[in-house]
C-alpha cells in the first residue's frame, strides 16, 4: 500500500490580494519524493454558508438572483459568504435577510471541501426545519432577490431538469433528504 503524504510548501507568493472576497497565492511545492511543482496557485475565498430552509407546510425556501460570475439568473439554496464568525449564526443572519424566514429549529448538515485541488475554503451546511417568514428582505445595496417556495418533490425535478444547477445547492438538497427521510 502507498504512503500518501503531504506536500511541502517552499514559498509562497501572493500574486492578488482583494479581501475579503480573494487572495491567489503561487506556491513553490516540493513532493514527497522530490519533484518540484514551482507554481502551484492557491485561491483563498470565504468559506460559505448554505441551508435547505423548509416551512411549516414543507416548502422548500428558494432564491432566485443574477450570478455574475456565470452570467447567469440561478435558483438556488439561500445563503452566503462567511464574514469568518460562527457559521449558524452567519446562516441563519443570510437565510433571514435574503427570505424573511426565521426558524428555531437549525440542524448542520455537514462541512464540505468546496474544491481541494485549487481552493482553500469549505461549505457549512444546514437545514431549517418549521420555518416562518416573519419580515421582508433586507438585502445588500448589489443584491436583487426574488424568493421561491416549492414541494421537495418540484425541487428534486428543478434539479433534474438543470434549473438548479449550483453544485452547493445540490449537495445539501440531496444532504438534506438523507437528514429527513431519518427523522420519519
Amino acid at each position: 500500500m502507498t504512503k500518501l503524504e503531504k506536500w511541502t510548501v517552499e514559498s509562497s507568493t501572493t500574486l492578488v490580494d482583494a479581501p475579503p472576497f480573494l487572495t491567489l497565492r503561487q506556491e513553490r511545492c516540493r513532493l514527497p519524493d522530490g519533484l518540484v511543482i514551482p507554481d502551484y496557485n492557491v485561491i483563498s475565498e470565504p468559506d460559505i454558508v448554505i441551508a435547505l430552509v423548509m416551512t411549516r407546510d414543507k416548502q422548500v425556501v428558494l432564491v432566485e438572483q443574477y450570478k455574475h460570475g456565470i452570467g447567469e439568473i440561478c435558483l438556488e439554496l439561500p445563503g452566503g459568504l462567511s464574514d469568518g464568525g460562527d457559521p449558524l449564526t452567519e446562516i441563519q443572519r443570510e437565510v433571514r435577510e435574503e427570505t424573511g424566514y426565521v426558524s428555531d429549529n437549525w440542524q448542520a448538515l455537514g462541512n464540505y471541501i468546496n474544491n481541494p485541488t485549487r481552493f482553500d475554503n469549505h461549505i457549512y451546511s444546514y437545514i431549517a426545519l418549521d420555518a416562518e417568514q416573519v419580515m421582508a428582505q433586507h438585502l445588500d445595496p448589489a443584491e436583487t432577490i426574488v424568493v421561491h417556495t416549492m414541494s421537495l418533490d418540484d425541487v428534486l425535478e428543478a434539479v433534474q431538469a438543470g434549473r438548479i444547477s449550483a453544485v452547493h445547492s445540490i449537495a445539501v438538497i440531496y444532504q438534506a433528504l438523507v437528514r429527513l427521510r431519518n427523522l420519519v
